[in-house]
């Protein structure tokens, strides 16, 4: 038997001092602290031991199966105005804390314990130096969105669920964090000719590698601005490769090796996209990688011929489905959901498209999503397409009377919409008396 929930303790992260890091050229005068991470662990450091990490037999990957709600301070709306491609609510710096307690709110108010901010530093465009998480080039009231209004948040709702975890969807690609160039004014520096820093590399070069410092030094200047303000998840994108990398080991195997970084305590690590299964005496077996971390892709590369019909044990892994917009190629509907969440798949609901769709699929431990459905008034709208009409009657129907489904606990689309755990003729009675009230 698995918990939906593996979180037993507090993050741990390391408090490293800040220091002011030599930049390399003029352009890059108004390089600001940067985290010193001179004493970082590095994977199989056999000519530093003491900093060195192994990865230890003994410690078991722990899925986490609780959906997740994808909050996007990015989204790619690139204009002169906008060079960083951030989404309409987040572009002004000064309304951007509040404007993200708002999205975080959305998300906690719709029953989601589990949040992840996609590129919250942007992404320049066309540009092969983005970083991780771009958190250094953030004007001043941008980084406070996270360090003063991200950060008390989650000390607040932490104190109501400990289990919340809050978690970045960054790069995989990486350089000095004052890289690409920062003017002396702290603005960015047109992209050409930016390469300010010796140690630039461009393009596949600047990849994951937890067996190189470099690497090591980079990844932990760039995500500690989170970690040490509420953040416990990292995910990196296309990560998954084992090719494509001048360094010592590949990105996926260093998904495999941070899941052992003593300075990732306590901080759950996935990458994108899921590495591909392999065959083993005629049968298909899931990739050895996915027994030992998570990974996540979007639903349409599940839908490749390839791919199709994937089936995952729950109790053994976590991989993750992200569902965009509804009403674009691929088009999905609730029973889409509940056929990934059927297969042992983790549903991941981008932005608010398909929140719906998950309070009426998943039922959580604390029966937060339940509650969301019942305060809003909306469990006559049992298919979650926000229209109450014969439809609902009919799918209702259908569901309560079908074979249980192969989940713990059996959520609203199960037919379970008293909450009790079972699907039996009171469930039948309490869902007419709700499509009565509201059916037109």
């Amino acid at each position: 038997m698995f918990t939906d929930s593996p979180r037993v303790g507090a993050i741990v992260v390391r408090a490293l001092p800040v220091v002011l890091l030599a930049c390399a050229s003029a352009k890059a005068q108004n390089c600001p602290p940067l985290p010193d991470a001179s004493d970082v662990f590095v994977f199989e450091d056999l000519a530093n031991p003491s900093k060195s990490y192994s990865i230890d037999p003994g410690l078991e990957f722990t899925p986490d199966r609780r959906p997740v709600a994808v909050v996007a301070p990015y989204n790619g709306s690139y204009s002169d105005t906008n060079p960083m491609g951030w989404v309409g609510w987040f572009r002004d710096a000064e309304t951007s804390g509040p404007e993200l307690v708002q999205r975080l709110d959305d998300a906690w108010d719709a029953g989601f314990r589990r949040i992840c901010l996609n590129r919250p530093g942007g992404i320049l465009r066309d540009n092969d130096m983005v970083q991780m998480s771009m958190f250094f080039y953030l004007e001043q009231a941008r980084r406070q969105a996270y360090t003063v209004h991200m950060r008390n948040w989650i000390e607040q709702k932490r104190q109501i669920d400990p289990d919340l975890e809050v978690g970045l969807f960054i790069g995989s690609r990486h350089n000095s964090p004052c890289t690409p160039c920062l003017e002396p004014t702290g603005v960015l520096s047109p992209t050409e000719d930016c390469t300010d820093d010796p140690h630039y590399m461009s393009g596949w070069q600047g990849r994951l590698d937890a067996a190189t410092r470099q690497s090591a030094e980079w990844t932990y200047q760039n995500t500690s601005p989170f970690l040490n303000n509420g953040v416990d998840a990292l995910w990196f994108d296309s990560a998954s490769l084992r090719g494509n990398t001048t360094g010592v080991i590949s990105m996926r195997d260093s998904i495999l090796a941070l899941q052992h970084n003593p300075d990732y305590a306590g901080v759950h690590i996935g990458g994108e996209a899921v590495p591909e299964g392999v065959t083993v005496n005629g049968q298909w077996q899931p990739n050895p990688a996915v027994l030992k971390a998570p990974w996540i892709a979007l639903h349409r590369f599940f839908l490749q011929d390839s791919r199709a019909g994937e089936v995952y044990d729950p109790a053994t892994t976590e991989v993750g489905v992200a569902f965009m917009k509804p009403d674009v190629n691929p088009a999905y509907d609730i029973r889409d959901i509940a056929d990934f969440r059927d297969r042992g798949y983790v549903c991941w609901s981008w932005r608010a498209f398909s929140f719906d769709f998950m309070q009426r699929t998943h039922d959580g431990e604390d029966n937060a999503f339940y509650e969301a459905v019942i305060r809003d008034g909306t469990l006559a709208d049992f298919n979650g397409d926000e229209q109450v009409t014969i439809e609902d009657l009919l799918d209702f129907l259908e569901r309560v009377t079908s074979p249980a489904p192969p989940v713990l606990r059996p959520a609203i689309w199960d037919g379970d919409v008293n909450n009790d755990d079972r699907r039996d003729f009171a469930d039948v009675i309490f869902y007419l008396q709700a499509y009565a009230q509201d059916a037109p």
